[in-house]
């Protein structure tokens, strides 16, 4: 049988150090033999943003599988009148 883990919008640039760890923690005990990706990668598209998220993705120990988009505006930007 194939195992299969998905997470999803992960925003590296505004992620959650501590449910990262606990997503690797589960990877590590459960050895999933891919791991899927979707929603939102990155907060906002930055180079460092992508740099942190090969980086957070290369520690799982699993091959993992990314169809993800990435909210690349501002909220700040937007105006309401």
């Amino acid at each position: 049988m194939i195992r299969l883990f998905h997470v999803s919008d992960l925003h590296f640039g505004a992620e959650d150090p501590q449910a990262l760890h606990w997503f690797a923690d589960i990877v590590a005990m459960e050895q999933p033999d891919l791991i899927v990706v979707t929603g939102d990668l990155t907060q906002q598209a930055r180079p460092s943003e992508f740099e942190a998220a090969a980086q957070g993705s290369g520690r799982w120990g699993s091959p993992s599988l990314s169809r993800s988009a990435t909210t690349t505006f501002r909220y700040s930007r937007w105006r309401v009148s």
